[in-house]
């Protein structure tokens, strides 16, 4: 790993019977190791199941080359409640390049420690990147804030050299809906309901959600509930069949955000609409 070293100098003299000192600008320099390794991700937010893009940069600063240089990544791990959990798996298809020139694949073994590659060469002065891809998997923290930091390292003549990156859980509602009605068959004149199961993986709350359906053929009578509460007939509308829920005013529809515990499914939030009407 680089060391800054910083250096600031003084000077004392005299003039006359006074004695003065001054000081200088502080000054510094990187003293770079043999080897140097850097890391990025070219994303800087995820959603899991998300494919990320990594590249590993190592520079040889000796001046003979390396052989058989293992480099490692941790895909992410960290310390949870129940021990070890690893949020990136990797997918695959790693590239390396010497010198800025493609070498083709590299192989990368997946193991307790994450998943290594090993450099066949880095001649003196030059530099190898490899470029990979890993999947961001359920065990990846996806509530606000949460981040995945994972960190590549070597070793070379005794000495570890290392590199992070971080990104962080992409800040996004996510809704779906799924629609049923009951009964099934119904008949003419008897009551219909439709339920709408409104449901928010994302880790932050939609607001202002407006439903539209346009029934056909079209019920009469027609109520509407939220999470078995009915709504009043001014917060919505319905004209011609056509019904938009809430249709402004006061009345504002909110499906929370999900819940997260690293190592289980996500809990979506989520909102039930029921609307019942008669059949003419």
């Amino acid at each position: 790993m680089a060391t800054i070293i910083t250096n600031r100098a003084s000077v004392s003299y005299n003039y006359g019977t006074e004695t003065a000192t001054a000081v200088s600008n502080l000054a510094t320099t990187v003293l770079q190791g043999a080897v140097a390794i850097e890391k990025t991700s070219l994303a800087g937010t995820y959603t899991p199941g998300d494919t990320l893009t990594y590249i590993i940069g190592v520079t040889n600063s000796c001046e003979t080359g390396i052989d058989s240089l293992e480099i490692t990544d941790d895909l992410g791990a960290y310390e949870g409640e129940e021990g070890t959990v690893v949020p990136l798996d990797y997918a695959g298809g790693a590239l390396l390049y010497i010198n800025g020139v493609s070498q083709g694949e590299i192989t990368g073994t997946v193991g307790d420690g994450g998943v290594t590659f090993t450099v066949p060469q880095i001649p003196a002065g030059g530099n190898a990147l490899i470029v990979y891809n890993a999947v961001v998997n359920g065990e990846a923290p996806a509530a606000q804030g949460g981040t995945i930091t994972n960190t590549a390292s070597a070793v070379y003549s005794g000495e570890t050299v290392s590199a992070s990156s971080t990104v962080t859980a992409e800040e996004s509602a996510q809704l779906a809906i799924v629609k049923t009605m009951s009964p099934n068959p119904v008949v003419t004149g008897g009551l219909l309901t439709y339920d709408f199961d409104i449901t928010n993986t994302g880790n932050m709350a939609a607001e202002n959600v407006v439903l539209t359906d346009a029934f056909a053929p079209a019920p009469s009578n027609v109520t509407v509930a939220v999470n078995g509460t009915e709504v009043a007939p001014e917060n919505y509308t319905y004209v011609a069949g056509v019904l938009t829920f809430p249709a402004g005013g006061a009345y504002a529809l909110t499906v929370p955000a999900a819940s997260f515990t690293p190592g289980t499914p996500r809990t979506p939030g989520r909102v039930k609409i029921t609307v019942t009407g008669t059949l003419n």
